[in-house]
């Protein structure tokens, strides 16, 4: 199982690394930070608030460069900034939920930039982390939130910097989630917002964006409508019952039809066609035969377009549910990376009204 969690931070990494002009360039401006944070775990179900002690204190390093290079993508999003960051969390209770050792890949969007006000952005990232304490029924069994040491981790922030030459300060507010998506259970998932103070030096100060100057169209815009179609494999960890918990396997086919909305937005519907293991086994006096086993539902969504990248979301309800393991709506969040016009990977989480259902890896196809 620790292949899938390294496999999942070295596809979502794509975003970073993959895209052209990455630390690359002397004219790119570098900084490096240091982020002392400090926050509180959520409760956010019932069944958690034992797990709420002492306050979360979190310490992050940044490495960030921009992207000022004058392309359609770079003056659309104007000067987006991409990099890494390394963190250590505490989470207020190590007997029970240890603390973390995180890596996370992130792009930064600019919401306000001004030469004398400074700089307010979005950042927004994922990546993998590995949590010293899981749940294990003789040794931990309070751990009810997280069944693996390695999880995903993402992350959101709002923050504020302002540069003085190659000295930078700033703060600002975060949420972070850290889980395993229920490949392992228990996967109730660690939420924690946090307030941080920035302090960093830049190699070379930061530019704001104006548009004074005509771009070199070095990407262009992407192809309009197309078919598509995804083959889709996962694992899910059974609950333990009369059925030993073990990983079991999950198929899918997606097939779906894709509509350029403007540069930013596509518009996207299709259906899904899934095999789920877990699912045939989740009751302890029913047996159910293969096709009853079958799921087959309908979705539309929405993806937002980075370079070679797409953030897409989507919302569904199964036309076919026989087993109806969490009910007949379902959700889905992901990353999916363009390879070249037709061929694409991805990777994302589908859930049930919020609740994840499993990881789902994907390779496509784009007619």
């Amino acid at each position: 199982m620790k292949l899938v969690y390294f496999f999942l931070f070295g596809f979502f990494s794509i975003q970073v690394f993959a895209q052209p002009g990455l630390f690359s360039g002397s004219d790119a401006p570098l900084s490096i930070s240091v982020l002392p944070k400090t926050g509180f775990l959520i409760a956010h179900r019932a069944n958690m608030s034992h797990l709420v002690k002492d306050r979360n204190t979190a310490f992050e390093i940044e490495f960030c460069q921009q992207d000022n290079r004058r392309t359609f993508t770079t003056d659309y999003y104007r000067f987006p900034s991409r990099g890494f960051a390394l963190q250590y969390q505490d989470y207020g209770y190590k007997d029970v939920l240890g603390s973390s050792y995180s890596v996370l890949q992130f792009t930064k969007f600019n919401l306000l930039q001004k030469s004398k006000f400074g700089f307010l952005d979005f950042r927004i990232g994922s990546g993998i982390a590995y949590i010293t304490k899981d749940y294990n029924v003789v040794t931990n069994p309070k751990n009810n939130a997280i069944g693996s040491k390695w999880n995903a981790y993402v992350n959101m922030q709002l923050v504020y910097t302002k540069y003085w030459n190659h000295f930078l300060l700033g703060a600002g507010l975060e949420m972070s989630h850290y889980s395993n998506a229920a490949i392992s259970a228990p996967n109730l998932g660690l939420n924690t917002p946090m307030a941080f103070v920035k302090i960093g030096y830049a190699i070379s100060e930061r530019n704001i964006f104006t548009t004074d100057t005509n771009p070199v169209i070095a990407i262009l815009p992407r192809a309009g409508n197309r078919f598509q179609i995804h083959a889709i494999g996962s694992v899910k960890q059974n609950l333990p019952g009369y059925h030993i918990s073990k990983y079991l396997p999950i198929l899918a086919v997606q097939a779906m039809y894709r509509k350029r909305l403007n540069f930013k937005w596509d518009f996207e519907t299709g259906f899904d066609l899934i095999y789920n293991e877990a699912n045939r086994q989740k009751y302890d006096d029913q047996t159910y035969s293969f096709g009853e086993t079958i799921q087959f539902g309908i979705f539309v969504g929405a993806a937002a377009n980075f370079y070679k990248s797409q953030i897409f979301v989507g919302l569904g309800g199964y036309l076919y549910n026989k087993i109806n393991p969490a009910g007949w709506i379902y959700n889905r969040i992901g990353y999916r990376y363009n390879f070249n016009a037709h061929f694409n990977a991805m990777i994302g989480i589908k859930a049930n009204i919020g609740i994840a259902d499993y990881l789902e890896f994907g390779i496509g196809w784009r007619l």
